[in-house]
């Protein structure tokens, strides 16, 4: 009388499907990972099939794509063309990782592609970063840093740390989307001391907070309210005092520490790196995290498909430092109170 119909779970997201079984108090006993020709994280086959009358305790298993599989091909020459047109052509071609590189030029070839890494016809995967110089006319040329995410006071500062300026902001109201900036035009590199033009999604509220519109604040306003940031320093124990050993008990060896230094990774023997994860509400530039809880929710995407790292509530300005275990390329993303915060690629 328990068992109920499984759902159809090809197509949906990992955590979807979990959700989903979760709903149905049934039981998911094993996850597979298989190269398919789907984009990474999506269901593609289930036991039993969709429509099987099941049980709470019965075991059922999903297979989840890991992407493609990688196989070797040419790599065309690039040079020459117009640098938008060459990234659009390596990624009909399944490139995963393009790197635009300024080069200070004349002019003449401004825009162009003027050198590649690797170089023509050298066999590549899918996975191989590929790097693109390009002309740009003048001396001087910077990154434009990532601003996804981020409200409108803390972009302009990072803008002024890269020595770029805030330019035009368009602001949309769409609910499916987070909130802060989404997008930055340009994107890559750009001259010193050129604008950005930046989108903002108010996320619901119709109109820009006013305490995130940047254009309104000097920059010299804005830098005295940032906090200053903090020099990270090694993690250490909870109780300061080693526990009482009794007489007779052996000395037991202090473990390595499990969070990696900043900056390093630790290789696994099954292939993956296990890198450091801190986040400090006092650098992070939202007020509210230094005088209230908040709940922090990290997403892991990589070869192994969508997970959960961590989804917990902390105290008003507590820190957390943690390892996250990543196989190949990933993309984490941050939550801040259910709101998208931030994403990078470790």
């Amino acid at each position: 009388p328990e068992a109920v119909a499984l759902p159809n779970l090809l197509g949906f997201r990992e955590r979807e499907a979990v959700q989903r079984l979760g709903e149905l108090a049934l039981n998911l006993g094993e996850v597979l990972y298989v190269y398919a020709e789907v984009p990474s994280g999506t269901v593609v086959a289930q036991m039993p099939a969709a429509g099987s009358m099941v049980a709470p305790l019965d075991r059922l298993s999903i297979s989840v794509s890991r992407g493609a599989v990688d196989t070797p091909f040419a790599l065309p020459n690039l040079r020459g063309l117009p640098v938008d047109d060459a990234v659009a052509l390596l990624a009909s071609l399944g490139v995963r990782q393009i790197e635009r590189i300024p080069a200070a030029g004349l002019g003449r070839f401004a825009g162009e592609v003027t050198d590649q890494r690797p170089l023509a016809g050298a066999e590549v995967l899918a996975s191989t970063p590929v790097a693109l110089v390009f002309e740009v006319e003048g001396t001087a040329v910077v990154r434009v840093p990532e601003l996804r995410g981020l409200e409108l006071w803390q972009a302009q500062l990072r803008l002024a740390d890269a020595q770029l300026q805030l330019g035009a902001v368009r602001s949309v109201d769409d609910p499916n989307l987070p909130f802060g900036v989404i997008d930055a035009r340009p994107a890559d590199y750009t001259l010193a001391g050129s604008t950005v033009s930046l989108i903002f999604n108010a996320g619901g509220s119709g109109e820009l907070p006013s305490e995130a519109n940047a254009m309104l604040w000097p920059i010299e306003a804005l830098r005295s309210t940032r906090p200053a940031p903090s020099v990270p320093t090694p993690v250490t124990p909870a109780t300061p005092e080693p526990p009482a050993v009794e007489a007779g008990e052996e000395a037991i060896e202090a473990r390595a520490p499990l969070v990696p230094p900043p900056g390093t990774s630790r290789a696994e023997d099954d292939g993956s790196r296990t890198i450091p994860f801190r986040f400090d509400p006092a650098n992070v530039g939202i007020a509210s995290l230094l005088r209230e809880p908040y709940r922090l929710r990290l997403l892991l995407n990589d070869e192994e498909g969508e997970r959960v790292v961590f989804d917990q509530s902390l105290a008003a300005a507590e820190s957390l430092e943690i390892p996250v275990r990543v196989m190949g390329d990933g993309l984490m993303q941050t939550y801040i109170n259910g709101i998208f915060f931030q994403a990078w690629s470790p």
